[in-house]
C-alpha cells in the first residue's frame, strides 16, 4: 500500500512497486488508507508523513491499532525536517525511513525485498 497526498510522487511509486510485479493499493490521504484497510490487508505500508486532515504519524497510529495490521511493515518515505522527537517515535513504530531525494531507487527497493522476504539479492546490494 503507497500512501501519499501528492499525486505524482504516489504515481511514481505505485509504477516502481508494480515494474517490480507487486499489486499496490494506493491511498491519497491516511482517513482513505484506514478505510481500504477494511478490505485488504497490505504486506507493507510506504507512507508519507506530511498529509491533510490525517498526518502519516496519525495514520500509523491508527494502523498499529488496527488488529489485522498491527504488525504490518511501514516505510516512511518524507520530506519533513525530522526532529530527534520524529525519529524517536519512527524508530518506535515503523520499519525503516526514507528522506525523499536522499535515496536512490534501488536502496529504496532492496530494503522493501528486504522487509517483504528478509533476503536482498547480492547484485541488487551491488547496484545500490
Amino acid at each position: 500500500m503507497v500512501v501519499e497526498d501528492e499525486q505524482l510522487g504516489r504515481e511514481m511509486m505505485v509504477r516502481m512497486l508494480e515494474h517490480v510485479g507487486w499489486q499496490v493499493i494506493e491511498a491519497g490521504d491516511g482517513e482513505t488508507a484506514l478505510q481500504l484497510l477494511q478490505k485488504h490487508q497490505p504486506d507493507l505500508v510506504l507512507s508519507d508523513l506530511n498529509m491533510p486532515d490525517m498526518n502519516g504519524f496519525e495514520f500509523i497510529t491508527h494502523l498499529r491499532q488496527h488488529k489485522t495490521c498491527s504488525s504490518t511493515r511501514v516505510v516512511v518515505v518524507t520530506a519533513k525536517l525530522l526532529t530527534a522527537e520524529d525519529e524517536l517515535w519512527l524508530n518506535n513504530h515503523v520499519d525503516a525511513v526514507f528522506q525523499k531525494g536522499t535515496y536512490s531507487y534501488n536502496e529504496l527497493l532492496a530494503k522493501l525485498r528486504q522487509l517483504l522476504v528478509g533476503v536482498v539479492p547480492d547484485d541488487e546490494q551491488k547496484a545500490s
